[in-house]
């Protein structure tokens, strides 16, 4: 007796469902936080 596939073929979309709330903003604001020091850094040149 041979189960049939557990995870369908969108993977990324069910990662994205057990990513916690947290971890996506932290990401967000050190993704903000590099793109201020570009433009920054950008102004400053």
């Amino acid at each position: 007796m041979q189960r049939p596939e557990v995870f369908p073929i969108d993977r990324p979309h069910i990662i994205m469902r057990f990513i916690p709330v947290p971890v996506v903003s932290m990401l967000s604001i050190y993704l903000l936080m590099i793109y201020d020091r570009i433009c920054y850094r950008h102004v400053d040149i």
